[in-house]
């Protein structure tokens, strides 16, 4: 039974790490942010640590954004802007759906995500190391790379790759309605700008989590919570079931003890009961 009992709880840890490793976590919010967490739900406000997998959406209103995190060392991190919405097509490798707005992204472990794109109506931003951000208008695509090099994919109208090319750091491109490339161009001072305050924000965020791991609570950790959560409550069915069936089992015990103490069969017994009878 004792084996049996640790047999099931290593594979309950090892089954919850297993399933829900694939994880993004928010780790910055500010102003008006709703999450979906998938299809079936309804939106609801954007909190800290909120957990989202697969099929999550985020929107953000006017002035507001959120930066959410793929993995636990906050290395791979993505800041949705303001008046923008998002889709988690895929968690691994990363793709993510920008209908309309802007994003940027810091990509410092791409081998750890495996792929890291952002796909618009009318293209794709496959990063290749560290920094881009990609604007999806009604007009087109916007992709602009700060550090190492994003490959960039013109879509035609049925999604389908209609011209591609790659951009290095410090340039970016403009992708039409029909998917034709347009010609890389420099960024401006306004551009290493917004760069530079989507970057503080990123330090902001890891500094704020600093005390939490040196208290050794985890606070960075993308999936603790998550798989915490699960593997508790999958340990506690298996933990219940097995406790019923021991109770059960001592109950069958107690049981045939006592059924063995009452059998009139018993020679010792008898001869003790004669022995105390006082009317004998």
């Amino acid at each position: 039974m004792k084996r049996c009992f640790l047999f099931l709880a290593v594979l309950g840890l090892f089954f919850s790490s297993s399933v829900f490793a694939q994880v993004a976590k928010i780790v910055a919010v500010s102003g008006d942010v709703l999450v979906k967490k998938d299809k079936a739900f309804t939106w609801e406000k954007a909190k800290l640590e909120m957990l989202l997998e697969k099929e999550a959406e985020i929107k953000t209103g006017k002035f507001s954004e959120c930066t959410i995190a793929f993995d636990e060392e906050l290395n791979n991190m993505l800041t949705i802007k303001e008046n923008s919405r998002i889709r988690l097509q895929e968690l691994k490798p990363v793709e993510v759906f920008l209908p309309k707005g802007r994003v940027f992204s810091l990509i410092d472990d791409l081998a750890s995500l495996h792929e890291f794109k952002v796909r618009t109506p009318t293209a794709v931003a496959g990063v290749r190391g560290t920094g881009d951000s990609v604007d999806s208008r009604t007009d087109g695509t916007t992709v602009k790379c700060y550090k190492g090099s994003v490959d960039v994919e013109g879509l035609d109208s049925n999604g389908r790759q209609k011209n591609k090319t790659s951009i290095s750091g410090g340039s970016g491109i403009d992708v039409g309605l029909d998917g034709s490339l347009g010609n890389p161009f420099g960024l401006s001072g306004r551009d290493w700008d917004e760069w530079d305050d989507f970057l503080d924000g990123v330090k902001d965020t890891r500094k704020d989590r600093e005390p939490e791991e040196a208290l050794g609570s985890g606070g960075s950790d993308v999936l603790d919570d998550f798989q915490d959560e699960r593997r508790d409550d999958f340990r506690d069915d298996i933990f219940e079931d097995l406790r019923r069936d021991q109770e059960d089992m001592d109950m069958m015990d107690d049981y045939k003890d006592d059924s063995g103490d009452d059998d009139p069969g018993d020679d010792d017994s008898g001869s003790d009961r004669r022995d105390n009878d006082p009317y004998r």
